[in-house]
């Protein structure tokens, strides 16, 4: 075999092995384990805080509420007392406020001091004297937050009390629904302390959030042997803006964890206690890092099977690739290559791995090699096509990850969507990346992360 048609042998083989590549993503090392978070939904019944209000406004049903003693009007001209039934209320949300709305119907005396002794001028609403109730409208505004001991934090305020319907006073049928509605506003608004001191007290959600608490650190089982345990780790709680939804009070904590994969037997951790509720919840997605052992016996397998056996066309004969062996030289691959046919070819290369993400497989860059077979010959042949040959052996090296990575999502999506005792968890794996390749000494090892996110929904 002439050197020309030696030279056209070797440019031939490596051209025949050349293939559409993918971007790769050098290795870089990420964070160890960044916060996660996920949110805890709870639902408050809402009858609590209903006889809340009951109370404030005078009562259950139409129960009568009112002024036992004469109130002062204008500096001393003139008095009043009224009588007042709540004849209708419900709750209801307005972006992230509690409205209470409510209608008063009313009865009212008035009354002038005439030589030292309180004598009633006029009356409106009693039905014994032929005049109609007056009613009015009120809104009060109750906003929610949180208290670090998970009690809810109201701070309510009137918002409007509008007159609906006269009450007209005396033969002059002056109407006095305006003045109610001034005086039961301030009677409102001096209630409003105690409105909220009950509905406070009313509504605790701690103790469910500290079963849920020590749930969530309770190992997830992945895999039907028990190998392989999601630990969602939660680290502290962060307040969410309560929402009302179908007519009940739904309360949202958020949880800030450090979810990891754990292989081997189901693992025993000591439980932390539940702390204090914190601030404001900040959205960090939902991160689970774990890793991809692949020994190196599993991964020369995958090698063989991509590569072992493909034959390649070389002018009148074939190129066929016999035997392909991965190993570690210290933090590099090693990958040792022989090629039989028309003529036989050993290579020795090392390279550093890195991460296609398009098409999900492990390759190498910087990669060099040397042939195993020395003779004038190679030497020559390896002196002029060394990149060429270096480039296309790089490009082949190819070891899958796809169906790994598929697997994981598949378990790990039903992990996370799953009932657990206490409630139920919703999930969703958005994407899994990489952050790291190693060679260890045993088995090639790719750390990846998944994005997502993640919320408990306790019955």
């Amino acid at each position: 075999m002439n050197r020309r048609r030696l030279l056209l042998l070797i440019q031939a083989l490596f051209l025949s092995l050349s293939y559409e590549q993918s971007a790769v993503t050098p290795v870089r090392a990420g964070a160890a384990n960044e916060p996660s978070t996920l949110l805890l939904h709870l639902e408050i019944p809402v009858t609590a805080l209903e006889q809340s209000f009951n109370r404030l406004y005078g009562g259950d049903g139409a129960g009568r509420h009112g002024s036992q003693e004469w109130i002062t009007l204008g500096g001393g001209t003139g008095f009043m007392k009224y009588q007042a039934d709540r004849r209708q209320s419900e709750l209801g949300l307005h972006a992230n406020r509690l409205l209470s709305r409510a209608t008063i119907e009313f009865s009212l005396e008035y009354a002038k001091q005439i030589g030292g002794k309180m004598t009633k001028t006029a009356d409106c609403g009693f039905p014994a004297g032929g005049s109609r109730p007056g009613r009015l409208g009120v809104t009060i505004t109750s906003l929610f937050s949180y208290r670090p001991n998970y009690r809810l934090e109201p701070s309510s305020r009137v918002t409007s009390v509008e007159a609906l319907t006269p009450c007209l006073l005396g033969s002059e049928r002056v109407n006095a629904a305006p003045l109610m509605a001034q005086v039961y506003r301030s009677r409102l608004e001096s209630k409003l302390p105690v409105l909220d001191r009950t509905m406070r007290e009313a509504v605790s959600f701690k103790a469910r959030m500290s079963e849920a608490w020590t749930r969530l650190q309770a190992p997830i089982q992945l895999d039907e042997a028990g190998s392989m345990w999601l630990l969602l780790s939660p680290l502290q709680t962060e307040a969410v803006e309560p929402v009302w939804t179908d007519g009940t009070l739904s309360a949202e904590v958020g949880i800030v964890a450090t979810p990891h994969v754990r292989m081997g037997k189901k693992p025993i951790l000591p439980a932390r206690p539940l702390p204090a509720l914190g601030g404001r919840y900040t959205e960090r997605g939902f991160h689970v890092p774990f890793t991809l052992e692949v020994p190196y016996d599993e991964a020369n397998q995958r090698l063989r099977n991509v590569l072992v056996g493909q034959d390649f066309g070389i002018g009148p004969g074939r190129i066929v690739v016999r035997r392909v062996n991965l190993y570690p030289i210290g933090k590099q691959a090693g990958v040792d290559i022989d090629v039989d046919g028309l003529m036989a070819l050993g290579v020795k290369l090392r390279g550093t791995p890195v991460y296609d993400q398009n098409t999900e497989t492990i390759g190498f860059i910087n990669v060099e090699y040397e042939m195993t077979e020395q003779n004038a010959l190679t030497s020559f042949a390896d002196e002029l096509l060394h990149e060429a040959v270096r480039d296309e052996l790089a490009a082949r090296l190819k070891i899958p990850l796809r169906e790994s990575l598929e697997e994981m999502r598949r378990e790990l999506e039903s992990a996370l969507n799953r009932d657990i005792e206490g409630g139920t968890l919703h999930g969703k794996v958005k994407r899994i990346r990489l952050l790291d390749v190693t060679m260890g000494p045993s088995a090639l090892s790719a750390r990846f992360r998944t994005d997502g996110e993640l919320r408990y929904h306790l019955r």
